[in-house]
């Protein structure tokens, strides 16, 4: 399997191909059996009826260490784009990487042709000003634009990554986004379990306060943070 998958990742790279380019390079008998296969190992996943993608050596290698992330993805298509752009964030911030969450419309799969994929990023060392923020991100993701527009011309969606980078020490402060990841986030990675935690923390603190979240019949939903809230008093998460 992992030399099939390296023949097709060598010659095809990350786009999608047909059974026919897959017969082409990997020998024509056999290869409806071989492809299957392939799916079922995870290392491709079937885009139509006989088109197929490879998944990205990253997210592989995350899936093998049990961080199963793609599946909660429901939106398929934005997949090739957000597998590109976690493998450039873990590649350049290396080891001071903590955790990546993905929240927003994506994550609660209502994303349309032009919602934006927000990420939350954690990682030490990060530049104390944020415009310096944004030139590393930018440098991180650059080169990124092929796959926007491939994404652009075979979905008719043009995804802008939307991400916000703080420190374990900024992370660690309950922020008002944060009551939307409770919900929605799906954790990327998370090393040291550091926003998973971070979650159940703030969850204690909501049961405390007496907190709910409430739904209005459209769909959209609020927080009540503290229902017995007195005149002035000022509520801290």
């Amino acid at each position: 399997m992992e030399r099939a998958y390296g023949r097709l990742l060598r010659s095809i790279g990350l786009g999608e191909f047909t059974v026919e380019e897959a017969a082409g390079i990997l020998g024509a008998e056999g290869i409806n059996v071989l492809l299957h296969r392939l799916r079922a190992k995870g290392y491709i996943e079937r885009v139509s009826r006989g088109v197929f993608r490879l998944i990205h050596p990253t997210a592989l290698a995350l899936s093998w260490s049990g961080i199963d992330w793609r599946e909660r993805v429901r939106q398929r298509e934005y997949l090739p784009l957000l597998e590109a752009v976690i493998s450039r964030i873990i590649e350049s911030l290396g080891s001071g990487l903590r955790s990546i969450l993905l929240f927003g419309s994506l994550a609660r799969g209502e994303a349309s042709e032009i919602s934006d994929i927000d990420l939350l990023i954690v990682s030490e060392g990060l530049p104390e000003r944020y415009s310096d923020r944004v030139r590393l991100l930018r440098g991180i993701l650059g080169g990124l634009e092929g796959v926007r527009l491939r994404l652009w011309r075979e979905r008719g969606i043009y995804p802008l990554i939307d991400a916000l980078m703080l420190t374990p020490e900024e992370a660690s402060i309950n922020h008002p986004f944060y009551l939307d990841l409770l919900e929605e986030a799906v954790i990327i990675l998370d090393r040291d379990d550091f926003m998973k935690r971070r979650m159940m923390e703030l969850r204690g603190r909501l049961r405390e306060m007496g907190a709910r979240r409430i739904r209005l019949p459209g769909g959209a939903w609020y927080w009540e943070l503290k229902p017995d809230l007195k005149p002035g008093e000022v509520v801290e998460l």
